[in-house]
């Protein structure tokens, strides 16, 4: 009898051990110092999206398909010259804290080889984010929103065209 319980007992342990949850997949990183756009209990909220204060840390994470999220206040951090190279070139882009996609990606974080529009007015850019996406080497599309940014509303934006690159 005692040796039943036992096997029961192991039973029960190994079933138990590989029915824990799944380890989310990484859709997003989010570059940023210390307190960025977005809340840090609506990024807890999304273990999809890693939180980091470190480029290296980026550019780990960036080896596999991923949106990269840079935080107005952490631009200083990229290298843009990285950014600008294939693969993570083709990647989702956004910049979290500027809502003006031509200042975002024009005057803010060039990372693109396009030629930059004449005259932009980016002294204050308006809250909110931008999305840009390349399609090929002089190809592209970016988007500004104008409105507060929140974790549900960016990975409503990049999960599709995340899913489109190659």
């Amino acid at each position: 009898m005692f040796r039943v319980k036992i096997l029961f007992l192991i039973i029960v342990v190994f079933i138990t051990g590989c029915m824990s949850e799944p380890e989310t997949p990484i859709r997003a990183v989010y570059l940023v110092r210390a307190v960025g756009q977005l809340s840090p209990k609506d990024l807890q909220a999304h273990p999809e999206v890693a939180v980091i204060d470190n480029f290296d840390k980026l550019k780990e994470i960036a080896q596999t398909k991923v949106a990269l999220w840079i935080d107005i206040n952490a631009v200083d951090l990229v290298d843009l010259e990285w950014l600008g190279q294939s693969p993570q070139a083709y990647y989702p882009i956004v910049l979290v804290g500027n809502g003006d996609e031509a200042c975002s990606f024009f005057d803010t974080l060039q990372y693109f080889p396009f030629e930059v529009p004449c005259c932009l007015e980016c002294s204050s850019p308006p809250p909110g984010f931008s999305v840009n996406i390349q399609s090929g080497a002089s190809e592209g599309h970016m988007q500004g929103y104008e409105k507060t940014p929140t974790v549900r509303d960016i990975l409503d934006i990049t999960n599709p065209l995340l899913d489109g690159t190659k």
